[in-house]
This record gives structure tokens, sequence and C-alpha cells, in this order.
């Protein structure tokens, strides 16, 4: 049985999810995507999970297609939702957070 998660919706503390700005991620694995009003459920069927991603989180998402760091996330979803890019530093970290977490994105390291 699936299990719902509702990772962008759980009130969180932004500085325990604070990310490294200039550290690389990138999406490592794909979970089926349903995206109902530019909101996402992601269903990961190794793990029997469904995970909500409101808007902000999904755009997040979107930006992880190649390397990128959180600083470029964040200033991208700054221009996307015409938020300031502290509110969106925090949306990405937060995002990211939940992602690493479901093994979506891979931090990328230096050689």
């Amino acid at each position: 049985m699936s299990k719902l998660v509702q990772e962008s919706r759980a009130s969180r503390n932004p500085s325990e999810n604070a990310m490294p700005e200039d550290i690389r991620f990138v999406a490592r694995r794909e979970p089926y995507v349903r995206v109902i009003d530019g909101e996402a459920v992601f269903y990961d069927p190794a793990m029997h999970e469904a995970v909500y991603f409101n808007a902000p989180a999904y755009a997040v998402w979107r930006h992880f297609d190649e390397p990128r760091t959180v600083r470029e996330v964040s200033l991208a979803l700054a221009r996307e939702l015409g938020v300031p890019v502290n509110q969106a530093r925090v949306h990405a970290s937060n995002a990211l957070a939940a992602m690493q977490r479901h093994g979506w994105v891979a931090r990328i390291t230096q050689e």
C-alpha cells in the first residue's frame, strides 16, 4: 500500500534544510509524476510511496534536469514565481531536502 507524504506542506524550520549554495545537484532517478494545477504528486514504485509537492517545490524539481546549484535554482525560481531570492532559496532548500530524502536528486562531487 502506498502512503502519501506531504513534504512541501509540512511545517519546517528553514535553517534545518539549508543547503550549500555552490554544490551542484542533479536528478538521479525519475519518479512517476502527475501534475494537477501546477502542483505534483510523485509516485516512487520502489518505495511504494506517493509524495505531494506544491507548485514552488515542483518548479524546483523541473530545474534539476541538468546539474545546478541551489543558488542557480533560487535565482531562476525567484524570476519564475516573482518572489524575493531569499524566499525562493527557502523553497529550493526545502524541496531539495525532500528530494534528497527520497533519493531523487544526487549531490555532484567535485573531482
